[in-house]
């Protein structure tokens, strides 16, 4: 009976396993938010570099995982301290200055 149970939990584990992986590969073509970290220091000031304040992203119609992110960086020259850059999908739509306060 015990090893019936541990034949059982370890098929168990390699299913769940596998599942996590498939799910890895189905969005790595999308990249993580520390990866549009530096891909958004191409759009910001030398001084503004890795200085990251926020990052969030918006809710995603149909998936779990969101494709639509802002990165907002402490920038100095900026009137409000700070610049942000959307991206959708991997890629850079837009970067903005906002009006509003850190």
């Amino acid at each position: 009976m015990n090893i019936m149970k541990t034949v059982i939990s370890r098929k168990f584990f390699l299913a769940a396993f596998i599942a996590c992986g498939l799910a890895r590969i189905a969005v790595a073509g999308e990249p993580t938010a520390f990866e549009l970290i530096k891909l958004g220091n191409d759009y910001v000031g030398k001084d503004a570099r890795d200085k990251v304040v926020q990052i969030r992203s918006e809710k995603s119609i149909g998936s779990l995982t969101p494709t639509i992110w802002f990165v907002v960086y402490y920038d100095v020259d900026a009137s409000f301290k700070a610049t942000e850059v959307k991206f959708e999908a991997g890629k850079k739509t837009a970067v903005k200055r906002p009006w509003r306060m850190l």
